[in-house]
């Protein structure tokens, strides 16, 4: 088995800015929707997706554009809804996770509606998984559009690899990006850890990026899922 001695992991800067971000087919969708703000026919959006597929890159992105205030959810984040709309013309919610409060969201969306506000809500799972009971609220959250981010295509996997080994200043030459693409999971989260451990044995084994040397990573992330 591949032996692989650590390594000082350097932090990698996350960078949110617009020409940073990937466009692909999986994307298109929900990145056309926000592009439309504010011309929204209605005063909320919900957007969804695994992890590391481009979410928040996505939120920040848009808040940005929007001038909108951007908050990661928390206990305090709903607190107190009055204030928050009365506050901002547009919010951003994201990593909205169970439990949720249904009065204070409910409130939340009443507020938004009547003063003519909007707000992007970002979370991981559909909001049938938000930890919501009260049916106004779930009906309410089921008539808003909801935009999933998929899986990426060929190109978007392809031009990921090349910006990720890119800003690790990796030389990997096209072969070896075309048979990662062939072959690892179709996941954005999983191609990043995927360089992040490529690095790792580049650097130990003082050997570079190959064909071979990919086989042997996938193969330990094999075992270790089966594991």
């Amino acid at each position: 088995m591949l032996q692989i001695q650590p390594t000082l992991d350097l932090p990698h800067t996350c960078s949110y800015a617009a020409s940073d971000f990937l466009r692909g087919s999986s994307n298109l969708e929900a990145l056309t929707w926000l592009e439309r703000w504010p011309d929204w026919p209605t005063y909320a959006v919900i957007l969804t997706g695994s992890p590391g597929c481009g979410k928040t890159h996505m939120g920040r992105m848009f808040a940005a554009k929007a001038g909108a205030a951007y908050m990661e959810y928390g206990a305090a984040s709903l607190a107190a809804p009055d204030q928050l709309v009365q506050r901002h013309n547009c919010i951003v919610l994201d990593n909205i996770a169970a439990p949720l409060p249904d009065a204070a969201l409910l409130h939340t969306l009443n507020l938004l509606q009547q003063a003519g506000k909007t707000m992007l809500m970002i979370a991981r799972d559909v909001p049938g998984t938000w930890g919501l009971t009260l049916p106004d609220v779930l009906s309410r959250l089921h008539a808003l559009p909801l935009l999933r981010i998929e899986a990426p295509d060929d190109i978007l996997m392809t031009n990921l690899l090349a910006k990720l080994f890119q800003d690790r200043q990796l030389r990997v030459e096209p072969v070896v990006i075309d048979y990662i693409v062939r072959h690892a999971t179709r996941s954005m989260s999983f191609v990043q850890q995927l360089v992040t451990d490529l690095d790792a044995a580049s650097l130990s084994l003082r050997r570079p990026v190959t064909i071979p040397l990919v086989r042997s990573i996938l193969e330990r992330h094999s075992i270790d899922h089966v594991y």
